[in-house]
């Protein structure tokens, strides 16, 4: 499914290397970032350590966003980064799964939102320490969130919202 050569001993310390693939991601240097991982990951770098560093990024960029340094255009650059970082990271990340089923996690986007990148940075993530997450999508009606919970009987109930048109349908009487 993938062809990463794990055999390779790391170039450089670690903790140089993923700082140098933080900045990568702040600076949105995609394909730069992208080749970075893939070597990385060759050199036998933990995947949890990568997506650490792809997640550290994000953030950063986000509060550069908030201090007027990136605009919208940034945001969604280091949004497409950290997809198709996360794409690449998924088998590795799941592959590893050695823990017992830690429960249920219902998870989906609120109605009048389709946003999905965080949603399915958080399921990944779930899924690397042992939940079950049934993923209901995005734009959902709250009633369909109602429905899967007295069905499936969750765990944990994930809702996601980025647009402010979205909080209408949180303040649903549930």
């Amino acid at each position: 499914m993938n062809n990463i050569d794990r055999r390779h001993a790391p170039e450089t310390h670690p903790s140089q290397a993923i700082t140098e693939l933080i900045k990568q991601v702040v600076n949105l240097k995609e394909e730069e970032s992208l080749k970075r991982l893939r070597e990385m990951l060759n050199q036998g770098v933990p995947p949890a350590q990568l997506l650490g560093a792809f997640t550290e990024g994000m953030r950063r960029v986000g509060i550069m966003f908030e201090q007027g340094e990136y605009f919208i255009a940034g945001l969604i650059m280091a949004g497409t980064i950290m997809q198709e970082a996360t794409d690449i990271l998924s088998p590795f990340l799941l592959d590893n799964l050695s823990q017992p089923h830690s429960g249920t996690t219902l998870l989906g986007t609120i109605r009048s939102d389709i946003h999905d990148l965080g949603k399915n940075l958080f399921a990944l993530l779930l899924h690397a320490n042992g939940f079950k997450v049934v993923d209901i999508g995005v734009d959902v009606e709250p009633e369909t969130f109602v429905d899967k919970v007295e069905k499936l009987r969750p765990d944990l109930i994930g809702i996601s919202c980025t647009l402010t048109g979205g909080l209408e349908h949180l303040k649903h009487p549930w």
